[in-house]
């Protein structure tokens, strides 16, 4: 697999605004989601955890079926904490009724972000004012990742920087058809390699934008080398 383009999403635990949580340490003891057959979403809620210096172990660990019924479980009182995106839109219904608010996972915190990163390595400190239980203005510390488009390798590197090139040229035409696509700009999507591959095609484009640098080359080629070494395996 290669990354074609990697625009960054935003990501959370949301909980009531009458919970009277108000940083992740204080979810010891607290009910917080579990999804079933899930793991992108669990790593996420555990390195959270992390940050706060909790494990699943210091929380009760409550199975949920599905990511989207996390919502209606804390509006319900079943939850006392979920982990989502900010636009979800089952989280509206529930600010609308319930009320809810994000808890900080701030920058400053080094020691903090040590033990989120060292559970989920490629999550970054990002801010956001889009969302559920988020006001406009007012970004909250979140955490933020790479949530890219990806390919095969063996994809055509002049189809992949033809569609980039189209991506980046109307980029106006559709910016507003959804709020994320917002971070699809050039000037605002990832250019550092982070566990998958850019393919050639993205490298060439932005290579042409002075946004490549030898560090990212570094990266992809330790990470091209590292995926050959799997495959070996």
């Amino acid at each position: 697999m290669r990354v074609v383009w990697a625009p960054v999403n935003y990501y959370g635990m949301a909980v009531r605004k009458d919970s009277g949580i108000n940083t992740l340490a204080d979810l010891k003891g607290k009910k917080v989601a579990y999804i079933t057959a899930n793991p992108s979403i669990n790593v996420k809620t555990e390195a959270m955890l992390a940050f706060g210096g909790l494990t699943w172990d210091d929380v009760q660990k409550t199975e949920i079926p599905s990511y989207a019924a996390q919502a209606d479980a804390l509006k319900q009182g079943k939850l006392d904490a979920i982990s989502m995106v900010p636009p979800a839109s089952a989280l509206y219904e529930v600010d609308s009724a319930v009320g809810i608010k994000w808890l900080p996972i701030p920058a400053s915190d080094t020691e903090g972000w040590a033990r989120l990163q060292k559970v989920a390595p490629w999550m970054k400190p990002g801010k956001d004012d889009r969302g559920a239980g988020l006001e406009k203005g007012k970004p909250q510390e979140l955490m933020a990742y790479a949530y890219p488009m990806v390919t095969y390798a063996k994809q055509s590197a002049d189809e992949v920087y033809s569609l980039v090139k189209a991506m980046d040229a109307t980029f106006d035409k559709y910016k507003s058809a959804a709020p994320g696509l917002a971070d699809w700009a050039t000037d605002k999507v990832n250019v550092m390699p982070t566990g998958v591959p850019f393919h050639e095609g993205t490298v060439k484009f932005l290579k042409e934008k002075g946004l490549w640098t030898d560090e990212a080359e570094q990266k992809n080629q330790e990470l091209i080398d590292r995926f050959k070494k799997i495959k070996d395996a």
